[in-house]
Formats: structure tokens, C-alpha cells, sequence
């Protein structure tokens, strides 16, 4: 399971070096450009699964209030399944911790790196994203390696909170693009081992009967985690700097380690499959 999710992030993230690549040069010819590419990308994407992607149909249920009874009980079910669950219960805190701490450093960067180059060289955020991207394929291309030394789940998603704590401290107080850049990259590195690690562990956890539903439930938490940070740490960059608002994050991503540390520690409870 933990090659799947490993997989399915570095397709996804070649898909960004390309789209990275394209848009950088089509903005370079006229800002609007890459808008109308997505676009017409996404038109294209809705054509192929329209006419080659086959999937059993089932009537859709179109009342508002039905839909609204099926989202409250699904919620409740989560939350009292996530609750009473040992180890879901600590990924879940984790999940939407490192959403929250993630989004000053996703969201920031093409302002701060902008500026570091000058404000006047845009064209080149493209092609700055695009590397940022292949550091996160190789993260998430080293997960199965790192398993394969006998690396658990645990000792990985710690790795991780000290790879966003140590690295954005140093690219927080680097002054130069040169000095401040290649620090970040190491962060999109151990951020690609990141997600699929947290999906394995997730899904190996979650009962097969209620693990759609708890994938859905760690989907909404993870936004409202990604909604709280962007408005948090929005505030603090605004009335302070962008480089305060990255120290912060980063110091409140050390506070994972002890969350993950009790998610080995509930473990026991459980019976220990081997990493797949």
C-alpha cells in the first residue's frame, strides 16, 4: 500500500514539473496564458474520463435535505469511530497540525523568493516550482527504500517533522535567494515522504468498512487545518514578516514528535502488519 501512495505522488508531482515548466514559459509570453492552458488541461482530463474510464453507475440523489442527513451521520460516525481508535486518533491530530503548519511555507514562498530576485523576474517562479517538485518526487520516490531499511512508519513521520523544522529555520534567516533556497528544497524533499507515509499509515489502521469514510474525514480536517494556518499565519506575516511566520511554523511542527511518538505507543493495541 505505502508503494501505491508513493507512486501515485510522484505521478502527480511530474504532472507539476511539466505544468510548472509550461506555465512559466507561457506567462513569459503573456501573464493569462497558463490560466487558459488549466483550463483547457482540465477540459481534456474531463473527455478522457467521460469516454475511457469505465465505473458502475449508480442513481444520484439529488435532494438537498437527504444529502445533508447522509453528511451529518457520516461526520458523526467519523468522529466517534476516529475518537475511540487508539492510533487513528493521533494521525489525525498529526494530519491537521502539519496541514496547518505546511501552509505558510506553500503559500509564501513566490512572494518571498520574488522579492529576494528582485519583484521583477516572475517568469522564473515557474521554473523554481518545477524544482521544488522533483525534490518532492524524490521524496516520495525514497519512501519504499527508506521501509525497506527497516525504517517504520513512526520513525519516518518524525524524520519529517524535523526535515520542516531544520531546513526553514536555516531558509528563514537566509538573507540571499542562494542562501535561502536550497534549504527550502530539502523541506519539498522530506515533504514528499510526507503524504504517502501518512496515507499508508493511515489505511492500515482504518477498518476496511469505515476507511472511506475516514479518508473523507481526514480530507475536511486537513483543509480546516489548512483554512486555520493560512488565516494564523497570514496575520503574523502580515503584521510581522513572512520569514516570522515560517520560524513559527517551524517550531510548531517539533510539536508532531511527541503526537507521533504516542501513535507508536497506541500500536500495541493493535496487531502489527508488516509495511506493505
Amino acid at each position: 500500500m505505502t508503494i501505491f501512495f508513493s507512486q501515485s505522488n510522484i505521478v502527480s508531482k511530474v504532472a507539476m514539473v511539466l505544468g510548472g515548466g509550461i506555465g512559466a514559459y507561457l506567462a513569459s509570453v503573456y501573464l493569462s496564458l497558463p490560466f487558459y492552458f488549466g483550463a483547457l488541461m482540465a477540459l481534456a482530463g474531463f473527455v478522457f474520463l467521460a469516454f475511457y474510464v469505465e465505473e458502475k453507475h449508480q442513481k444520484i440523489d439529488f435532494s438537498i435535505k437527504r444529502n445533508f442527513i447522509k453528511m451529518k451521520n457520516i461526520a458523526k460516525d467519523s468522529i466517534n469511530y476516529s475518537l475511540g481508535h487508539k492510533v487513528i486518533f493521533w494521525l489525525l491530530l498529526g494530519g491537521i497540525i502539519s496541514t496547518l503548519v505546511f501552509q505558510p511555507l506553500n503559500m509564501f514562498w513566490s512572494i518571498r523568493f520574488n522579492n529576494m530576485l528582485g519583484g521583477d523576474r516572475l517568469w522564473l517562479l515557474g521554473w523554481i516550482w518545477a524544482a521544488m517538485s522533483i525534490f518532492m518526487i524524490a521524496g516520495a520516490y525514497s519512501v519504499k527504500h527508506l521501509l525497506k531499511r527497516g525504517k517504520d512508519y513512526t520513525s519516518l513521520m518524525i524524520i519529517v517533522s524535523l526535515g520542516v523544522f531544520l531546513p526553514i529555520i536555516l531558509s528563514s534567516i537566509g538573507h540571499t535567494f542562494l542562501l535561502a533556497f536550497p534549504p527550502f528544497l530539502i523541506y519539498q524533499l522530506v515533504k514528499g515522504i510526507e503524504r504517502p507515509v501518512n496515507q499508508a499509515f493511515l489505511n492500515k489502521y482504518a477498518d476496511s468498512e469505515k476507511r472511506a469514510t475516514i479518508i473523507s474525514f481526514e480530507s475536511m480536517i486537513s483543509c480546516l487545518g489548512a483554512a486555520g494556518g493560512l488565516v494564523f499565519f497570514g496575520w503574523i506575516a502580515k503584521n510581522s514578516s513572512i520569514e516570522t511566520s515560517w520560524i513559527m511554523a517551524a517550531i510548531l511542527a517539533l510539536g508532531l514528535i511527541p503526537i507521533y511518538l504516542m501513535a507508536r505507543k497506541k500500536e500495541k493495541h493493535y496487531d502489527i502488519l508488516p509495511n506493505s
